[in-house]
């Protein structure tokens, strides 16, 4: 791993935080490749619609490019675009994963303590509610797209396997415009 951090910043947004770290500002992933400095890998934490809509671009540079990528969810809005990631990092034999992190938090690490120790006997059914107070509003799918993913995670990671079906129930919050929250 290299010992120097390096950060690309989106277009518009300026790059004095970076500066007052003396940190490079990168405006484009080509300006960064260019400039020499050597990448191990990258992380594409880009918004767009639904926070999915921009990382296609730039990760497809990174990867074209030889870099690892690890990818914020949704992978994209667009499955197409979905599938070209993968397929690109596959053809490449480059790691590209997604950002799943809430397997790590410490109640998910207790319930797999428990689950491994037989506290909860067999598992055959999963009830999971998660919500966050996330105040984007960019469609009625935001929270479902930007959120629960992780449930799905987390589930696979709790059963030890893949999940085989899902039923769900959706609720608009209090004075919310969008599904905000599911169990």
């Amino acid at each position: 791993m290299s010992d120097r951090r390096r950060v690309r910043h989106h277009p518009g947004k300026g790059g004095q935080g970076f500066r007052a770290l003396w940190l490079p500002a990168f405006y484009s992933v080509q300006d960064l490749l260019k400039s020499g400095i050597q990448i191990d890998a990258a992380s594409m934490c880009t918004a767009g619609v639904e926070n999915g809509g921009d990382h296609y671009q730039p990760t497809m540079e990174l990867l074209s490019a030889g870099i690892p990528v690890l990818g914020e969810k949704p992978i994209s809005s667009d499955i197409t675009k979905a599938r070209e990631m993968v397929a690109l990092a596959r053809a490449k034999n480059l790691r590209y994963g997604i950002n799943l992190n809430h397997r790590f938090t410490p109640a998910a690490l207790r319930a797999k303590e428990w689950v491994q120790a037989g506290r909860l006997g067999e598992l055959n059914i999963i009830n999971m509610t998660m919500w966050i107070n996330n105040p984007n509003e960019s469609s009625p799918w935001f929270h479902i797209r930007a959120l629960h993913p992780h449930s799905l995670d987390v589930m696979r990671y709790f059963a030890g396997s893949e999940v085989s079906k899902v039923q769900a129930f959706f609720k608009k919050g209090k004075g919310r415009k969008i599904w905000s929250m599911s169990r």
